[in-house]
């Protein structure tokens, strides 16, 4: 059971931002700081369905679901597939590895 209690997905939820802040810097609002680690991890500027791609490749290893595929690809390009991430910066890039982190595909099995 992946989801037992609201209380362990904040839990979840928490570790794996504290672990993308700390490995990629702290976001502040929609300004987060620049990081050559992360840009460097994920090749950019790419697309958001490459950006998506390549964190579900790093972070999970396997094919998903196509429904949460497509949210985290359209999350990350506010609707746009073929949006370009530039860098590291871009506000929504630290939030979606903090939710793939904290979702049940990244769940020890």
């Amino acid at each position: 059971l992946a989801w037992w209690t609201t209380g362990q997905l904040f839990d979840r939820w928490t570790l794996a931002n504290m672990i993308v802040n700390y490995f990629f810097g702290e976001q502040h609002g929609d300004s987060p700081p620049d990081s050559s680690l992360l840009n460097s991890l994920l090749d950019l500027p790419k697309t958001a369905t490459e950006v998506v791609d390549r964190l579900i490749a790093l972070l999970i290893g396997r094919v998903i679901e196509t429904e949460h595929h497509t949210a985290w690809i359209n999350y990350l390009g506010n609707g746009d597939p073929g949006s370009t991430i530039a860098n590291s910066a871009h506000p929504r890039l630290r939030p979606l590895i903090g939710a793939i982190a904290a979702s049940s595909y990244c769940q020890w099995r």
